[in-house]
């Protein structure tokens, strides 16, 4: 089966099916079945230009089909709320991603920086073997390339 596009009947969301599976024949947000555009995707358009084909596809069903039934209309709304649902949630994943590994990164005691790194076994034996017990890398795992303070 060739890529096709099949839209929702009752929110006008358009989908590109690549298999004719179960779920990918019903509508993610109202559980409607999908049915045909009659367009097939081309395969020598991009990703710019599938989704720019996908979006005139629904710009049209939705003036035609969805805007003038009020019952369809409100399911259309219900769909984009859950959208941006989706997309406010995604940047605030992103966001809590990305603060869980900025805490979870070492932090130098002194200044603060992150930017350390890990004392490896080889430069703390070379440092034991040449300085012996006055050696500051004995018992320490990370050094801060910013003021070089070792902990």
């Amino acid at each position: 089966m060739a890529e096709c596009y099949k839209v929702c009947p009752q929110c006008g969301k358009v989908y590109r099916v690549t298999s004719p599976t179960w779920a990918e024949n019903i509508c993610y947000y109202c559980k409607a079945e999908l049915v045909s555009t009659g367009i097939e995707k081309d395969p020598k358009l991009d990703g710019h230009q599938t989704s720019a084909v996908r979006e005139e596809i629904e710009h049209k069903y939705l003036k035609e089909h969805i805007f003038p039934d009020p019952l369809k209309r409100e399911a259309y709304k219900n769909r984009k709320e859950i959208e941006e649902l989706e997309v406010e949630l995604s940047i605030e994943e992103s966001q809590n991603a990305a603060m869980s590994y900025a805490s979870d990164c070492p932090h130098c005691p002194t200044c603060g920086s992150s930017s350390v790194e890990k004392i490896g076994g080889l430069e703390r034996g070379v440092s034991v073997v040449v300085l012996g017990i006055f050696s500051k890398k004995i018992n320490k795992s990370y050094k801060c390339r910013n003021c070089g303070h070792t902990w």
